[in-house]
């Protein structure tokens, strides 16, 4: 079993808000170092300081008191969308929100960057808002900055504030990047890879090119584009994802063979493969298929590769996606490659690198 920390029931909108903002809630809870440090340097750039600040026998307005204790305050205001357009009236209504906090910041939260429109329709509803609130508030209080972060830009600027000694925050962290990518919030499927850990039926997943899970987690093996098997601290094989099939009963006791995407189709080759690794893992028996179906991830072929974790502790639970252009725009010594690597040549790219190396390409 693995513990969700984000509610994943269902896509709307304001679910990808309100987790958003949980997130930073349990940054906060568990860090206030960490969720301040990244506050100051990637929404305010570091422009202020939200520190508490000490100071004795400072003169007030009528009184001198023997000690102030404080700190700036901030409110920060988050919209999410999917794909969806940005409204200026709901802005309009955000900004009205705000008081008269030292800093405030408005989030617009997507999957991709704004069109040069929808960041002139922004542009509009903050300016005048700013403008007319310069007249009568304090000096000291700065205007409202917006800010726009695609998801996996909100994932990228707060991975070097988690710390992974804190192994309560490094989970819930890599909750909120699986649920990024299970609710198809990260749109780079192309070079994600989603590394998994077969436990004891890694021969099975290389003898037959496939990897199979309840099909409850079908979501998790959608939308990337290769495949990794992690077993005993070793990323031992990579393959580039083909198909998805869900594999159940019918009431006569036979299998049914579905695609996941229901535009394609399952050939009598990919049953025979799947046939064969039910039989060989015996994963079928008389208190598995008969709860919950299966979903089986087939591959073009299981590539040899070595990516050892050298550091202690387990590298995931149960499966991690990684950003594989990451990896290659660090370490990739000739020109870029401008399209994904075939399956032998990720393979190939990454032998020899360690896990800690491998850390490069986290979401």
């Amino acid at each position: 079993m693995q513990t969700h920390y984000f509610q994943r029931y269902h896509s709307k909108e304001n679910v990808h808000t309100a987790n958003a903002t949980l997130l930073f809630a349990r940054i906060y809870n568990h860090s206030p170092k960490s969720f301040f440090s990244f506050l100051e340097s990637e929404l305010l750039e570091n422009e202020s300081d939200l520190n508490v600040s000490f100071g004795l026998q400072e003169r007030g307005p009528e009184s001198v008191p023997d000690a102030v204790i404080g700190q700036p305050s901030f409110k920060i205001i988050i919209e999410a969308k999917n794909r969806s357009p940005f409204k200026e009236k709901q802005l309009e209504g955000h900004l009205k929100a705000f008081g008269i906090e030292d800093h405030r910041v408005l989030i617009t939260l997507d999957t991709a960057s704004p069109s040069r429109d929808v960041q002139k329709m922004i542009d509009r509803v903050v300016s005048p808002a700013n403008q007319e609130r310069a007249q009568r508030e304090p000096p000291m209080i700065h205007p409202i900055s917006h800010k726009h972060l695609r998801f996996r830009d909100l994932i990228e600027r707060l991975a070097p504030y988690i710390d992974e000694r804190d192994v309560a925050l490094a989970e819930m962290f890599e909750d909120y990047k699986n649920y990024s990518h299970e609710s198809n919030l990260i749109d780079n499927s192309d070079w994600i890879m989603l590394s998994v850990i077969p436990r004891k039926t890694y021969e099975v997943c290389r003898t037959f090119d496939l990897y199979f899970d309840v099909a409850r987690n079908t979501k998790t093996y959608e939308g990337q584009r290769y495949l990794g098997l992690y077993i005993d601290k070793v990323l031992k094989a990579v393959g580039t994802v083909e198909k998805l099939v869900t594999v159940s009963l019918n009431e006569n006791g036979t299998a049914r063979f579905e695609p996941v995407d229901p535009r394609e189709t399952v050939t009598t080759d990919e049953i025979r493969r799947i046939d064969a690794a039910i039989r060989s893992a015996k994963v079928f028996g008389d208190t598995t298929i008969e709860v919950q179906p299966y979903v089986f991830t087939l591959v073009d072929k299981f590539e040899d590769t070595e990516v050892i974790k050298n550091s202690k502790g387990a590298a995931f639970q149960r499966w991690k996606y990684s950003d594989t252009w990451k990896l290659i725009d660090t370490f990739w010594e000739k020109k870029k490659p401008e399209t994904p690597l075939t399956t032998l040549e990720l393979a190939n790219f990454l032998y020899g690198k360690t896990w800690e190396e491998f850390l490069h390409g986290n979401m």
